[in-house]
């Protein structure tokens, strides 16, 4: 077999050996329909050639490496090789500007593959790092590109950058004296990228930084980062880039590889992958009596409803669930604001409207929005961010957006009702392990509910996993 890579993005592999179809699928990707146009599968086939993104070139030339010829294993040996920590170190230790912690200059220092991820926990200083690696970029003549998935951790990022005195732009811009920070899946929908207007800035981007990167996988992010031709490297950065398990992203292992394809294609492997070691948590099971399946759930369901979901908002929609967030604030054993995401906008207002007399901060595709007493004000981040610094809130409810990525002082208390994966239960903990010791709640009925009993369980054998280095205790809580 003889491997070329062709460029930042791709590389081919010729074998017109019999049996090299079977030899590359581990499952039958062929039967995608579009597959030959969208290289978001595994491989592409054309003939002889077999073509791959890039994130895939250190698993083929591990698994496939004494069926290569030699010069295809030294040159594809070589491309991976960087120089970056090396070039950072020598950069960081010449300046006192910025500032990052020892664990954080050892990952960074450690840098000798021009790609891959860097899986950190939350409270790790992810945002800190990715700014302080603009900086050295910008400093040392190399344009950055800064990547996520969400408007709100974009304004957080350029709003570091600047508090640092890094250049960013306000906006998209097109001129590289200053760092862009961009949300994937929102720039590619404007008529001046689609019209090729940023092209000229994205081929000058020498580094990639992605944030959050298990979300940047989509189609956009493939057609940006294909658009940046003279990259050199590309780091994503998250603690959850297994969003599904919250494992470390490894090519070589075959559930990672398949869970992860498309992650892993863009990005590669995990190079750092470290657990949190240093939190206090209390995770709570706290049983209640006043909540339970409506009498005519089963009657009203639909034949086609996903039963979960639906058995999820029954109850979420009850009086009693609000009486139960209620209770949790006045019994005076858990810390406020109370941290309780949910993806169901309706569900939120009603929850809201309910408890008008408490101060609440809502955060959501809508933005920042409090509300008390029946008025509600939009705030800007900062402002959201200064009024939880002043301990303001009772409760902060939100969707997705209200844990993604996002950084909140004096949150220290979770309550997990939604959401299985990695990607939901261990960044809504996230938000609340900016503190050293935080509560986890998860609520039991009693009598039982079997398929909320069971998630919770799955929840918490995750999140032990996960937590499975710091100081963790199990508490059973009646309310």
């Amino acid at each position: 077999m003889k491997l070329d890579i062709l460029s930042h993005y791709t590389f081919v592999v010729t074998d017109q050996s019999r049996g090299a179809q079977k030899k590359f699928s581990f499952r039958k990707f062929d039967a995608f329909k579009g597959y030959s146009k969208v290289v978001n599968y595994f491989y592409k086939k054309e003939g002889h050639k077999f073509y791959f993104k890039i994130g895939h070139l250190n698993w083929f030339v591990q698994t496939f490496g004494t069926e290569l010829d030699p010069d295809s294993v030294k040159s594809a040996v070589q491309f991976l090789k960087s120089d970056f920590g090396e070039r950072f170190k020598n950069w960081y230790e010449s300046q006192d500007d910025y500032v990052l912690y020892d664990y954080q200059l050892d990952d960074i220092y450690n840098l000798d593959i021009r790609h891959g991820i860097l899986s950190i926990f939350t409270n790790y200083g992810k945002t800190q790092m990715i700014a302080v690696i603009s900086a050295f970029l910008m400093d040392t003549g190399k344009l950055p590109l800064i990547m996520t998935a969400s408007d709100a951790v974009v304004k957080e990022i350029r709003d570091r950058l600047k508090s640092m005195g890094v250049p960013v732009h306000k906006g998209y811009g097109t001129s590289a004296d200053k760092v862009n920070v961009v949300n994937c899946n929102g720039i590619t929908s404007r008529s001046k990228y689609k019209g090729g207007g940023y092209d000229s800035y994205l081929s000058k981007v020498s580094c990639i930084l992605v944030d959050e990167v298990e979300r940047c996988t989509s189609k956009s992010a493939a057609s940006i980062i294909k658009k940046c031709v003279n990259s050199v490297n590309r780091y994503g950065f998250s603690g959850t880039s297994d969003k599904s398990t919250g494992k470390i992203v490894d090519s070589m292992k075959k559930s990672s590889r398949e869970s992860n394809r498309t992650l892993i294609s863009l990005y590669g492997d995990s190079l750092v992958f470290k657990l949190p070691d240093k939190f206090d948590i209390k995770l709570y099971d706290v049983k209640v009596s006043n909540l339970s399946i409506p009498n005519e759930f089963f009657d009203t369901l639909a034949d086609n409803s996903n039963v979960y979901d639906e058995l999820l908002k029954s109850i979420f929609k009850q009086d009693s669930f609000v009486d139960i967030l209620e209770a949790l604030l006045d019994c005076g054993v858990f810390r406020a604001p109370i941290f309780c995401p949910l993806n169901r906008t309706k569900i939120l207002g009603y929850w809201i409207k309910r408890l008008s007399k408490y101060y609440i901060l809502s955060i959501t595709g809508a933005g920042f929005i409090e509300y008390h007493d029946g008025v509600k004000k939009s705030l800007t981040i900062r402002e959201a961010k200064d009024n939880m610094k002043d301990c303001k809130y009772h409760y902060v409810f939100g969707s997705s957006s209200s844990y993604r990525g996002l950084d909140f002082s004096n949150l220290s208390t979770a309550l997990l009702i939604d959401g299985k994966s990695a990607s939901v239960v261990l960044q809504v903990i996230g938000r609340t392990a900016r503190a050293i010791a935080f509560d986890v709640l998860q609520i039991f009925p009693s009598p039982g509910v079997p398929m909320l009993n069971s998630s919770n369980y799955d929840r918490k054998k995750m999140i032990k996993r996960y937590y499975k280095n710091c100081n963790i205790e199990d508490i059973k809580y009646t309310l």
